[in-house]
């Protein structure tokens, strides 16, 4: 392979690296897309002339680690100066390239491709074989309690912990696509392209050119082109809201339902006497309490729905406080003290 007059620097660079693109292969970039780099391709970085070598090392930072072997290109007749990622910027001079040479996917954690690679492996015939005998049903309870340590931690606003909690997640996406490549169904491939062609379409006023006066009329657009995708014109509101959402969140989807359906539904306050009375009959224990208790809960569920206020958050909020005043009761040798749980006024 030359680059004949078009480029005659390259092939010295390459001269000067012993490097065979035609074996190997090999990715040229300008500094300003080093960010976009296959790191499992040597790849030749070209600086911006009379630009700071500290922007590329952060663009470049954000795929490699610290310690990445580098080489300095200079001018001609000077051999290449090998240096780390981390000591790029202390290099003297205008460099004319920087070579860094092909990577394998767990030396480089920072990318997708690493994390993809590693379930691959996990799930090699000489993997894990803890993971070997996981399917899609046995690993259900594992991803819902990553989601829920992700929520978790975004309601303690604890970062370092969400981000570890999102990587995961993530994890557990990836498996559940590996799972599904090995079984012919689909593969990650598939699922990137889902998501990102329906974020496309369903977007036409910021991909397209649909203009749009309101959230509202965002909802709307959303939910007729929803419904055209599935073939669904007609079909229920609830179509696509799971059952097996947690029960105060399915009972507040559904009341949003009714809103972006244009569903005539009663004012929050005829939910909460709704409340009332089914308190009352517990409190008259005249019906079977778990049927009046369900009612009380879904009254409650919608009155919140109605006030825009998440019931599932609200009572998680709540949790907490039962949380720290168990925790109270362990630590002072004491009961469980309502006034820990509820505002007194």
């Amino acid at each position: 392979m030359r680059s004949g007059g078009m480029l005659p620097m390259l092939d010295r660079w390459l001269a000067s690296l012993n490097l065979d693109p035609a074996a190997r292969g090999f990715q040229v970039v300008p500094a300003r897309l080093a960010g976009s780099l296959s790191p499992e391709l040597p790849a030749l970085v070209i600086p911006e002339p009379g630009a700071s070598l500290t922007a590329l090392k952060e663009r470049l930072l954000e795929i490699y680690p610290s310690a990445t072997p580098v080489k300095v290109i200079g001018g001609e007749g000077t051999a290449p100066a090998a240096t780390t990622l981390g000591a790029l910027d202390a290099f003297p001079g205008e460099p004319e390239a920087i070579f860094i040479d092909s990577r394998l996917p767990e030396e480089v954690p920072r990318t997708f491709r690493a994390l993809e690679h590693i379930v691959a492996r996990l799930r090699a015939p000489d993997g894990c074989p803890w993971d070997r005998q996981q399917t899609h049903q046995s690993t259900k309870p594992f991803l819902l309690e990553e989601v829920y340590e992700a929520v978790d931690a975004i309601d303690r606003e604890d970062w370092a912990d969400l981000r570890e909690e999102l990587g995961d997640v993530l994890f557990h996406v990836l498996f559940q696509a590996q799972l599904a490549r090995e079984e012919g169904r689909f593969n990650l491939g598939d699922v990137l392209e889902t998501v990102n062609t329906k974020l496309i379409r369903r977007h036409p006023h910021v991909f397209g050119d649909v203009k749009v006066a309101s959230i509202d009329e965002i909802w709307a657009n959303w939910e007729e082109l929803k419904r055209a995708e599935k073939g669904e014109a007609g079909a229920s509101p609830l179509a696509g809201v799971p059952l097996a959402m947690p029960a105060l969140a399915y009972a507040a989807q559904v009341f949003h339902r009714l809103r972006r359906f244009a569903i005539p539904a009663p004012e929050a306050d005829r939910f909460l006497q709704v409340a009332a009375y089914r308190l009352h009959d517990l409190e008259a224990g005249i019906k079977d309490p778990g049927q009046v208790l369900g009612e009380l809960l879904l009254a409650l569920a919608l009155y919140a729905a109605a006030r825009e206020v998440d019931p599932e958050d609200a009572l998680r909020q709540a949790n907490r406080r039962l949380a720290a005043a168990v925790e109270a009761a362990v630590r002072m040798g004491t009961g469980l003290d309502p006034g820990k749980l509820f505002d007194p006024a």
